[in-house]
């Protein structure tokens, strides 16, 4: 960002790695903020490789819900547990398109704190 530039970057929060259920549904998702506050995208897409770095997912459409990039997702049953799974959100913000990544694991049980 340039000295004096009265806007700063987006940035997306991933407070952990994203977490599957191998045949369960799951709800992937993408909060950016900027300056203290939620920025809701106008479009996007999502890739998911697994730990084998196959895609499992290829720039499929994500929706927006309460200005966040959420996308339902089921992994099949025939998917390997294992780590190293990648996201890759594509958004598009005022105009702007950028690349948010996280990672993640294929588990047989998501812990919930």
């Amino acid at each position: 960002m340039a000295v004096g530039s009265t806007t700063s970057a987006v940035s997306a929060r991933f407070l952990l790695p994203d977490l599957l259920e191998r045949g369960r549904l799951n709800v992937l998702s993408c909060p950016l903020w900027q300056d203290g506050a939620l920025v809701e995208p106008s479009s996007g897409t999502l890739t998911v490789w697994d730990g084998t770095g196959a895609k499992q997912l290829d720039a499929v459409a994500v929706t927006v819900t309460a200005k966040v990039a959420t996308y339902s997702y089921t992994p099949a049953a025939s998917i390997d547990w294992g780590e190293s799974w990648r996201f890759e959100w594509t958004l598009t913000v005022g105009g702007v398109v950028d690349v948010y990544r996280n990672d993640g694991s294929l588990v047989r049980n998501v812990l919930h704190p």
